[in-house]
């Protein structure tokens, strides 16, 4: 029963694997860039290391040939691996030195081998080193996958950081697979189970990694949702465009996980900055895509202008939930910014609602009664026009005092604070 257990896992595992090589293919075909492809050929050559060794052993010098492949090509996955992990980092380093030069000797050793021992037949000890050179490449690649991505998930939002510790936790399984494989000789069908099962829960780590489904999505965005919650909430009470700005940029760093962000205006000018003292913001309309890779940059497009985010190197292949966040953040500020401007130009309109009423009211109150004046001079009633000059003063007087009342709940007035621009003429007729 436990052979029968045995198999049917060997199978699964070699199925899970099949897929895993098709997923990452199509990876590559959407995206064409490094991750994708290292990613793509780490899965593809397992894959393919797994389909051949099932294939039935005839004992010629072609299944020879076969069977050196086999190891050779399974040689290379751990290193394919730590090239994903290392295409998010420019330019090389020691551990890209020992990874490759330990992956060197054991697949040079596997190719040039003068053969493998057969499953009854002893195992000399030139063939037991080699396994365990073969077990320490292993495990040295995926130890510096697993380091890196779980370093590098330190302070990413919550479905890139979920992403890249699932990889980290499925290399480092696949690991102990390898080793509980190769740690038992002969048949041994609890040996096999137990490594067959780790692989295959190494295999499902490794799907959710790169292609989660939308539920598992759906549960891990809650944390860059609810700051999507506080960031509305904030643009929705700004009453200016500088609160707008000053209330988007910090949360539009936290949702991507952003170590700089800054918005601009349809003309490219900078209208502010959050965090990444270090960029010249001002030159970030110049470069071209180049340059934005290399500088890990993105660039969302909106109606009120752009924003522009310096992310970590993962967030371009992890983060893509993270970035359609942000657009939806960058479209709520759109809005934000239509109803700081239409708040604005209700109040122009009061204010000017207002300076009608008051032109209406001087009209009335002070241009009537001056043309009443005018009216009794001449018709040789100075009486009168005495007294609707005295009436017109004294409107006028409560006019100015109403206004300077309304004026002066905004504005403190000092000595010279009303000084006139010219001269006050009076009544006095100017000569012609």
């Amino acid at each position: 029963m436990m052979e029968g257990f045995a198999a049917f896992l060997r199978w699964a595992t070699l199925i899970a694997f099949a897929l895993l090589g098709l997923i990452s293919f199509r990876l590559w075909l959407r995206r064409r860039d490094k991750p994708a492809f290292w990613t793509s050929l780490a899965f593809s050559d397992l894959a393919l290391a797994l389909v051949l060794s099932r294939l039935p052993e005839e004992g010629s010098p072609l299944w020879e040939f076969l069977d050196t492949f086999v190891i050779a090509i399974i040689v290379l996955f751990p290193y394919f691996l730590y090239r994903v992990a290392a295409s998010f980092a420019p330019g090389a380093s020691i551990a890209d030195w020992v990874a490759g030069g330990a992956t060197g000797v054991v697949f040079l050793w596997a190719v040039f081998a003068p053969g493998f021992p057969a499953d009854n037949e002893p195992e000399p000890f030139t063939y037991r080193l080699f396994l365990l050179s073969l077990l320490f490449q292993w495990a040295l690649c995926s130890v510096l996958v697993a380091i890196r991505f779980w370093r590098g998930g330190s302070g990413q939002p919550a479905v890139t950081r979920k992403r890249m510790r699932l990889l980290s936790i499925a290399a480092s399984i696949l690991t102990v697979a390898l080793i509980i494989a190769l740690s038992v000789s002969g048949d041994d069908a609890a040996a096999d189970i137990a490594a067959f099962s780790c692989a295959l829960l190494s295999a499902g780590m490794f799907y959710l990694a790169f292609a989660p489904p939308t539920f598992l999505r759906a549960l891990w965005r809650r944390e860059s949702e609810e700051n999507m919650r506080r960031a509305v909430i904030d643009l929705m009470g700004s009453v200016t465009d500088e609160a707008v700005v000053e209330g988007l940029l910090p949360h539009a760093a936290t949702v991507v996980g952003a170590q700089g962000v800054a918005m601009l205006g349809p003309d490219g000018r900078v209208i502010g900055s959050y965090g990444a003292d270090t960029i010249e913001w001002a030159d970030v309309p110049n470069l071209d895509d180049a340059a934005f890779t290399r500088e890990c940059l993105t660039k969302l497009d909106f109606a009120f202008g752009s924003l522009v985010v310096k992310t970590a190197p993962y967030t371009s292949f992890f983060g893509r939930d993270e970035v359609e966040l942000l657009g939806a953040l960058g479209v709520l500020t759109n809005f934000a910014l239509e109803r700081v401007r239409a708040t604005e130009m209700r109040r122009e309109l009061a204010e000017a609602q207002i300076r009608k009423q008051q032109a209406l009211q001087i009209n009335d109150n002070v241009v009537q009664g001056l043309a009443v004046a005018k009216y009794a001079f001449d018709l040789g009633d100075n009486d009168k026009a005495k007294e609707a000059i005295e009436g017109t003063l004294v409107a006028a007087r409560k006019i100015m005092s109403d206004l300077l009342d309304e004026v002066s709940t905004e504005e403190v007035f000092g000595p010279a604070a009303l000084t006139r621009d010219d001269a006050a003429t009076g009544f006095v007729k100017k000569n012609r």
